[in-house]
């Protein structure tokens, strides 16, 4: 039963992928109002799906399969929420395609490389819990840096033709880096807190915290977001450069997570 619910999310995310990609290229704008109700639907489904991964002992995904899963229902539950606020549709056309390259994942064959009861505890459900909503709100941060600069680079061409395609399928840049900004201040510390309650929860398995690439992989990404914070509050920076740091520090982000577990 988890499977076939997984499989049915990766396709109707990708269904709205595909409608928010309408939206961008050919300036269709029902077709926002239909995206928007194929991604809750997704969501519903997904929902179904993590409690029927919960109630399953057998557990049908890997643990990380799991925590993958966490985060696109982070992506697409804090999108829904938030995307009124900003009305900026077209961000959904970068963060579905992410949402479902997410789900698809959770559905290959994969073998658990750890024990399962090392993922019942306290600390182990705080860790996930706060480090995939603050994936989230980056991944939300990233959507907006990435169109910032998209727009960015639009209306410095001067092209009429690029003009009005912004004018028409992008919000304003002041939008963008509201929200951007806005994502980043409260997605890093509650990172912050997850990755936090994951060290408590390596201490309480082994009773010994040894430094590995993963954790070297993930202190440099939070040094990373460490600087585009201060460099947001001290220095006030806005537009472009923040924009672009967000960006890069979200590719670090996802690297660190999948080539720390991939490499060991």
């Amino acid at each position: 039963m988890t499977l076939p619910l997984l499989m049915a999310v990766a396709a109707v995310y990708l269904a709205a992928t595909l409608l928010y990609l309408k939206v961008f290229l050919a300036k269709q704008e029902p077709a926002v109002l239909q995206a928007r109700r194929i991604l809750a639907l997704g969501f519903v489904l997904h929902t179904a799906a993590i409690i029927a991964i919960h109630m399953n002992d057998s557990r049908a995904v890997t643990p990380v399969q799991e925590s993958v899963s966490f985060m696109a229902y982070a992506i697409v539950g804090l999108w829904l929420v938030f995307q009124r606020k900003w009305r900026a549709a077209v961000l959904g056309a970068l963060l579905s395609p992410i949402a479902f390259l997410l789900v698809f994942y959770t559905t290959l064959p994969l073998e658990p490389e750890t024990s399962l009861t090392e993922f019942r505890s306290l600390w182990s459900h705080f860790h996930v819990v706060l480090s995939v909503i603050g994936f989230g709100f980056l991944a939300l941060a990233f959507a907006a840096g990435a169109t910032y600069l998209i727009q960015d680079r639009e209306l410095k061409s001067r092209k009429t033709e690029a003009i009005e395609r912004v004018v028409f399928r992008l919000p304003a840049l002041e939008v963008l880096d509201r929200a951007n900004a806005f994502c980043i201040l409260y997605g890093f510390p509650i990172l912050t807190l997850g990755m936090i309650m994951g060290g408590i929860w390596e201490v309480a398995l082994g009773g010994d915290w040894s430094w590995d690439l993963k954790i070297t992989l993930s202190i440099g990404t939070w040094i990373f977001y460490l600087v585009l914070v201060l460099f947001r509050l001290l220095a006030h920076q806005r537009g472009r450069k923040a924009a672009l740091l967000s960006v890069l520090g979200f590719i670090m982000l996802a690297s660190s997570y999948l080539g720390g577990r991939a490499l060991g």
